[in-house]
């Protein structure tokens, strides 16, 4: 803990799978210091584009209108995409099956594309080609704000699932026992570093948004909100591994 070892960690990573392996012996909470989150991968909600909805709200009348009939792809039982889909079920009131592809987003999007599963919930960069094409239907995005990609579609928030604000976030992150004046120290690189153009124009490029937090502080409190968050949800779908 001398600040020269920097862990980058994603949402998966850090705040979903303590939860689903409770027995592993890294715990972030306590094993790391929180610097910043860095960036966010915005989600969104696509749908086939033979389904005759073109928002959030027509497409859940058409799925209550269909119970045990569609399905849903996603990139594995414990991914972001897939929990954040069952956590959209379970405040709208519908039921799609679960179809998990090992291949990751390719094949999940390639599934809803040759129309073997109605829906799916990746990452913004994964349909929008296709979106062009208009071989599908991005319904809603999962982001704070509505993106510059897709300036059209709403956000999830504004559907009416305030909870649905964050796609894939990363963030920087120290082992426990860094002394105090090197955290700020690497905080304030990392401001500096996130605040320049050629940095946010190649996470742009990437189809990332660059985000920070207020200060080191800031970041525990939004990590202990997210695994909490992401805790609940995994109880709730049973998805923990003993």
């Amino acid at each position: 803990p001398d600040g020269y070892t920097v862990l980058i960690g994603n949402v998966g990573a850090m705040a979903i799978n303590p939860n689903v392996f409770p027995k592993f012996p890294i715990r972030p909470l306590r094993d790391f210091i929180s610097l910043s989150i860095v960036s966010d991968v915005p989600g969104a909600l696509a749908i086939q584009g033979a389904v005759p909805a073109a928002t959030i709200k027509e497409f859940i009348e058409y799925a209550r209108a269909r119970p045990g009939q569609l399905n849903y792809s996603s990139t594995g039982a414990s991914s972001a995409q897939r929990l954040a889909f069952e956590f959209f079920m379970s405040k709208s009131g519908i039921k799609l099956a679960h179809i998990p592809y090992k291949a990751g987003a390719g094949a999940a999007t390639i599934a809803l594309l040759g129309g073997e599963v109605t829906a799916t919930m990746l990452t913004v960069a994964s349909f929008i080609p296709h979106m062009k094409a208009g071989r599908l239907k991005v319904i809603g995005v999962v982001a704070p704000k509505r993106i510059a990609q897709l300036p059209d579609v709403p956000t999830l928030a504004e559907s009416g699932f305030p909870e649905l604000t964050l796609g894939s976030w990363q963030g920087l992150f120290v082992p426990t026992g860094v002394p105090r004046p090197i955290v700020n120290k690497l905080y304030d690189a990392l401001m500096k570093a996130l605040a320049d153009p050629e940095v946010i124009e190649r996470y742009t490029a990437g189809g990332a948004v660059v985000m920070t937090s207020k200060s080191p502080e800031d970041f525990a409190a939004f990590m202990k909100i997210q695994t909490a968050f992401w805790e609940k949800l995994v109880k709730q779908l049973g998805a923990v591994e003993e």
